[in-house]
């Protein structure tokens, strides 16, 4: 425990230690917030860069309500969420709230390296940089009109036109 506990005249008084630190695993908390931190980053890029969709319905709708604010609220929300979870088990059990902790930077480093990578892949290949939606039924040479984004190149306008209009390719 990181606090002592006196007792006078029947009342409990606890002392901070001040020896220990105000939170159990402090560094690995600075690794969850970054990682989250960088989620909320890519995530805007993915959705408002490239095109893709959010597929986490109560994220979508805060986002559609609320634009980046309400992707920061919620991400902010579940990580106040989460470090309470790793405290009130490691008060309890350090080994397992430390697991818990581990995890959790895990959890959240995941979709910002898929997220990186599908970037990546995105902004290197020629043909994934088209996309071909309909500017409210306006057909070039029979086939939909790409859009252009400015990470394509004059290369990409020269790229055969496909029969069917594509979905954004960043589904997220």
């Amino acid at each position: 425990m990181n606090t002592a506990i006196t007792r006078r005249l029947g009342a409990t008084t606890r002392i901070k230690d001040p020896s220990r630190p105000a939170v159990l695993y402090p560094q690995l908390y600075a690794w969850y917030i970054l990682a989250a931190t960088l989620d909320v980053v890519v995530t805007h890029a993915i959705l408002h860069h490239f095109g893709g969709e959010e597929l986490n319905r109560i994220a979508d709708a805060l986002i559609r309500r609320f634009g980046v604010a309400g992707m920061i609220g919620l991400k902010y929300s579940s990580i106040i969420l989460v470090i309470s979870i790793c405290e009130f088990v490691g008060q309890r059990n350090l080994r397992l709230g430390r697991r818990l902790a581990v995890l959790a930077v895990g959890l959240s480093a995941l979709p910002v390296g898929v997220g990186l990578l599908k970037t990546w892949q995105w902004t290197r290949t020629p043909n994934a940089a088209i996309e071909t939606l309909c500017f409210e039924n306006r057909e070039f040479d029979g086939c939909a009109l790409p859009i252009e984004r400015p990470w394509m190149r004059d290369a990409a306008r020269e790229q055969p036109c496909p029969g069917d209009p594509l979905r954004p390719l960043a589904s997220w």
